[in-house]
């Protein structure tokens, strides 16, 4: 069985409100904010001066050709542009349509309740405006939303280092690095949390095949259950099926959307969570 650590729970669950004013209503403030620089951005900052220093003192002195000087300036300025897209993976969505998005970490990435709850307050900030979520489910070590990408989300941010990214791609880059530093700050830890870029799968061209969409709604929020985390899908706070079951009137999740894209029973949807996702049918999602 999978080692992850403890996860504490408020006695309520998503009663009525919207995340954000569930993060309010229980923790009192939002649980961990942005970190400031740190001593070791400041002296990672202190360095790069030094070093532009001493380059440009060497030009300077004529030790380095003014075209390898341009070079040396280009790399440095190319280096800058890849940290800033550390965590911009060029995901492309065309509006209306349905994806699975998911990244998983090679480590724990929620630690603690107001982390899971943090995350969604800066998910609902940034995501939710360009997309109706259908489905999503967060894990300790990784996560996945089923969505649908609304035209606004598809729009090009027109930023010059990165003329070709579209808003949702951006933003998804802008929760993870943001959620890290957060991380990051709060457990003393340095560099990326997610070790892989985030995925999205269209999934429109599986709709005929076997009823797909079905399967990969009820797969995310099979999760806990697929990884032993619980024996009952109730037992997770941390994905919509409490929504869908009745057990919670979350707004995350576009329920309304989900009842007419979905082919699934409402009053029996407790017995058709339960039949599990076969193996064969999982590969198409990723």
């Amino acid at each position: 069985m999978p080692s992850y650590p403890m996860i504490s729970t408020p006695d309520s669950i998503f009663k009525d409100i919207t995340i954000q004013s569930y993060i309010e209503e229980f923790t009192g403030k939002k649980p961990i904010e942005p970190s400031k620089p740190t001593k070791s951005k400041i002296n990672e900052g202190c360095l790069i001066g030094f070093v532009m220093y001493v380059v440009v003192a060497v030009i300077a002195s004529g030790a380095i050709p003014l075209g390898a000087s341009i070079l040396v300036a280009k790399h440095l300025e190319d280096a800058k542009r890849l940290q800033r897209k550390s965590y911009i993976s060029i995901m492309h969505f065309e509006a209306n349509k349905t994806y699975h998005i998911y990244n998983r970490s090679n480590e724990t990435v929620f630690f603690d309740n107001k982390n899971y709850l943090y995350f969604l307050s800066k998910f609902n900030k940034l995501i939710v405006p360009y997309s109706h979520i259908l489905s999503w489910c967060l894990m300790p070590n990784h996560f996945h939303f089923l969505i649908v990408a609304k035209s606004e989300g598809c729009q090009l941010i027109n930023e010059k280092h990165r003329p070709n990214v579209q808003q949702l791609s951006k933003n998804f880059g802008t929760l993870l690095s943001s959620y890290t530093r957060a991380i990051n700050k709060a457990h003393n830890r340095k560099g990326k949390l997610f070790a892989h870029n985030t995925q999205a799968k269209c999934l429109n061209d599986k709709f005929n095949n076997g009823n797909f969409l079905i399967n990969c709604f009820h797969y995310i929020h099979q999760n806990p259950i697929r990884a032993e985390l619980c024996s009952n899908m109730k037992d997770w706070e941390y994905s919509s099926f409490l929504d869908y079951a009745g057990l919670r009137n979350g707004k995350l999740a576009n329920k309304e959307l989900a009842y007419e894209m979905i082919n699934f029973d409402k009053d029996n949807f407790d017995a058709q969570s339960e039949i599990l996702i076969e193996e064969s049918k999982v590969k198409g999602m990723f």
